[in-house]
C-alpha cells in the first residue's frame, strides 16, 4: 500500500498494478470492483462507506460470494457493445 498526496493506492490484483481507491470504487462500469471489499477491508473503513452509499442492489451484488464467471462477463459486454 502507498499514500500519497492523501490519496490510498495498493496493488490491484486484477490489473497488477497500483490503483486508488478511487478507482476500485468505480472501476465496473461506474460500480464497485467485486474484489473491493476484499482488498481493502483492514487498510481502510470500506466496508461503511459502501453500505452506508450504496443501493440495496448493489450492497447484494458485491456482498455474493458467487461472482459471474469470467465468459459470462465476457458474453455480456459483447452483447452491450452490438447495440
Amino acid at each position: 500500500m502507498e499514500e500519497s498526496s492523501g490519496k490510498i493506492s495498493m496493488r490491484c490484483p486484477r490489473l497488477g498494478g497500483d490503483v486508488h481507491l478511487t478507482y476500485c470504487l468505480k472501476e465496473s462500469e461506474g460500480r464497485p470492483c467485486l474484489r473491493t471489499l476484499q482488498c481493502w477491508q483492514g487498510i481502510t473503513p470500506v466496508l461503511e462507506f459502501l453500505m452506508k452509499h450504496l443501493p440495496e442492489a448493489e450492497k447484494n451484488r458485491l456482498l455474493d460470494p458467487m461472482p459471474r464467471d469470467r465468459m459470462s462477463v465476457i458474453l455480456d459486454a459483447a452483447e452491450r457493445g452490438k447495440g
